[in-house]
């Protein structure tokens, strides 16, 4: 079991490593995720497909292309979808998966503001094309 004064520490190193971490917190996000579930009450992944192949309700707020830090993606409305939370768990592991990187290592390769992770995609709207959906 982790001590407090190592949740603590683990808590800053993530701050300090993603400071964009912070957004989630605030009341223009805590908005955004609430209309983006109010508009896809069911989980939108490709095995639910929004209710049409599976029935499971919408509970987390999924960036459709990972944000990393890029502020243009984070507030995008056409880049979020509403999630069952064990599909949105599925998808970002296989994010990373696809990416060699897991959640230690990301701040490395650009899980910072400012990086763009190479030649992602900057845009949702009128970008998608090309671009893998993954669930």
């Amino acid at each position: 079991m982790q001590t407090r004064a190592a949740a603590v520490a683990h808590d800053a190193k993530r701050a300090e490593e993603q400071p964009w971490r912070h957004w989630y917190k605030s009341a223009r996000w805590q908005r955004l995720r609430k209309q983006v579930l109010l508009d896809e009450p069911l989980c939108m992944c490709e095995r639910c497909d929004g209710g049409r192949r599976r029935v499971l309700p919408s509970n987390t707020v999924d960036h459709k292309i990972p944000h990393r830090g890029d502020p243009v993606l984070f507030w995008d409305r056409d880049n979020l979808q509403g999630l069952y939370k064990r599909c949105h768990d599925r998808k970002t592991q296989r994010e990373l998966r696809d990416e060699g990187t897991t959640h230690a290592n990301f701040a490395a390769i650009g899980g910072g503001i400012g990086k763009s992770g190479g030649d992602r995609v900057r845009t949702v709207s009128g970008a998608r094309e090309g671009m893998k959906t993954k669930s």
